[in-house]
């Protein structure tokens, strides 16, 4: 209190450093396959940076994911060769003093590769029908195939089924009897000339009421 009467001091501000921004990249598929990260450092303190790439678009679950660092504070690029030939999400992770921070989440593509969408579903008899969705490669296909699991382990041999040959301009493929209200993890796989290309690892959960 003062003479004038009480004083109220302004309140605490709790101030969260910047992270990394105005993330970029760009896909290279002839000869090496390689992938060109470029964003702008954190403005603030920063102790260093780390690149995380992942071909399960799963928020970066632990296990699911490589990365690269620690990068120095004024690292703004990197190029990342023999990358899987998929697509794959990434971002920046900035070590500060106050914890922490991670950019947003982008994608790229490493080459051309099927591109998966949500998929559409309905029950019938305590099972649920699914319409899986996608937009394929652009270039010429042996064939489509979707591989489907109850569990996220990169579909390891034995824990997956495939479902296909699904024809090169294929966009959709209905798959009957799954199992609902448990997470589904699936995969878009296209035989190209230049081998075989991945769309990024989804899941979804189909809710169906008991029949």
């Amino acid at each position: 209190m003062t003479k004038e009467g009480w004083f109220f001091p302004s309140p605490t501000r709790v101030i969260t450093p910047c992270g990394a921004n105005e993330l970029a990249s760009a896909s290279r598929c002839d000869g090496t396959p390689a992938v060109e990260f470029r964003w702008r450092p954190s403005s603030g303190a920063l102790y260093s940076q780390w690149l995380d790439v992942s071909t399960f678009d799963n928020g970066f679950a632990a296990g699911t994911y490589r990365s690269v660092g620690p990068l120095d504070h004024g690292i703004n690029s990197l190029t990342w060769e023999q990358l899987p030939g998929s697509a794959l999400v990434w971002r920046v992770n900035t070590n500060t003093p106050k914890g922490w921070v991670a950019t947003e989440v982008h994608s790229i593509a490493t080459c051309d590769v099927p591109v998966g969408l949500q998929p559409h579903y309905s029950c019938s008899n305590g099972r649920a029908v699914v319409e899986f969705r996608w937009s394929p490669v652009a270039s010429t296909t042996a064939g489509q195939w979707i591989d489907l699991s109850l569990v996220l382990d990169g579909f390891q041999e034995g824990n997956f089924k495939s479902s296909g040959k699904i024809p090169p301009a294929g966009e959709t493929h209905i798959w009957p009897d799954l199992t609902p209200n448990q997470p589904h993890y699936y995969r878009v796989n296209a035989l190209t000339p230049n081998g075989w290309r991945t769309s990024v690892t989804r899941s979804f959960i189909p809710i169906c009421p008991p029949s």
